[in-house]
């Protein structure tokens, strides 16, 4: 609730703000793309992060403040309406919880809890009313797997090694 609240206000902000305060947000932003490594890991770090991903595009952060100069207000909230607010076309929202050991029990009992959303419905619904849009607690052996599944995660197909496994060798 609160997250929509400081959406719907950051939308209202984008209207409302003056184009020379949104030039200078871009300059801004434009600048920190560009500026200078402060030191020599920060730079090999953004060299070894294109090689690893293999781009190979050693430039990328200049190109980005580039590209983020070109961009209008009107383009953001254009983004905004399609991407960002409440009831976006093509919005996806994922919500994370952490639990550390010593909170099991809390996170079983809001991975079970049963809500009523709509009192004149009657209907029961799990996971704090959101088991209707794809509501999964995933433990940590399970985090290769969703990676694996959801298409913001490159990831290869699982290999079973064990299979492989030759006899008297493990």
């Amino acid at each position: 609730e609160r997250v929509e609240a400081f959406l719907a206000r950051l939308r209202d902000a984008l209207v409302k703000m003056p184009a020379a305060e949104f030039a200078e947000n871009v300059a801004a932003v434009k600048k920190s793309f560009q500026e200078k490594n402060k030191n020599l890991g920060e730079e090999s770090g953004k060299y070894w992060s294109a090689v690893s991903d293999k781009t190979y595009l050693f430039r990328k952060y200049y190109l980005l403040g580039e590209e983020v100069a070109t961009v209008s207000q009107k383009e953001v909230l254009i983004f905004f309406d399609k991407f960002v607010a409440r009831g976006a076309p093509l919005r996806r929202v994922l919500s994370v919880q952490v639990f550390g050991n010593n909170h099991v029990e809390v996170m079983e009992k809001n991975a079970t809890r049963t809500t009523k959303e709509d009192d004149t419905k009657g209907e029961e619904k799990k996971n704090g009313g959101c088991a209707d849009i794809g509501v999964s607690v995933i433990g940590d052996d399970e985090i290769q797997d969703f990676k694996r599944v959801n298409g913001f995660f490159s990831l290869r197909e699982r290999v079973d090694v064990e299979s492989m496994r030759l006899e008297g060798f493990g």
